[in-house]
């Protein structure tokens, strides 16, 4: 990869995981839920299924079919097609950008559920699109595993250093 595409790929890396946080931070400032990782909503699903609150059970497992529901739809979309730099794959951006920017103003209150559903999908589609850069791939809706990455390597060098 030239040092151009390589701009415009971090460029493009940077601004879809700015827009991850972003809708992923919406939805937990609004109603206080997750759409962009799981972990903690599975955990809260299992104690409103022991709590009752179905309307609760009915919200969480919504949000979790929808993410997987978009890994898969993008796996149907995506399956030979590049992912990055593409017309296709900024089309499809594009799309989901403006819906997630026009759906709070579109829907009515009584339906705003929708859009932490239609969320929760966006981001499915987005985390299941890798991107490969610097012969590394790359996922943009959750920064989990590279913590993980960034601990592994800082441990390693702290050992490869005591070592010496």
């Amino acid at each position: 990869m030239d040092g151009k595409n390589r701009k415009y790929y971090s460029i493009w890396i940077g601004l879809l995981t700015f827009s991850a946080g972003l809708t992923n931070g919406e939805a937990a400032w609004g109603a206080g839920l997750a759409v962009s990782h799981h972990t903690g909503n599975l955990t809260q699903l299992a104690a409103a299924f022991r709590l009752e609150d179905f309307s609760f059970v009915f919200m969480l497992a919504g949000l979790i079919l929808c993410f997987f529901a978009g890994s898969v739809l993008a796996g149907a979309v995506f399956y030979g097609h590049e992912a990055g730099l593409s017309t296709f794959y900024g089309f499809f951006s594009l799309i989901q950008g403006t819906l997630t920017v026009a759906l709070p103003f579109i829907l009515p209150s009584a339906w705003f559920a929708a859009f932490y559903f239609y969320a929760a999908l966006a981001l499915g589609m987005q985390n299941s699109i890798l991107l490969k850069y610097k012969g590394a791939l790359t996922r943009t809706s959750h920064m989990t595993g590279y913590l993980t990455d960034a601990d592994r390597v800082r441990i390693v060098g702290v050992n490869s250093r005591t070592e010496r």
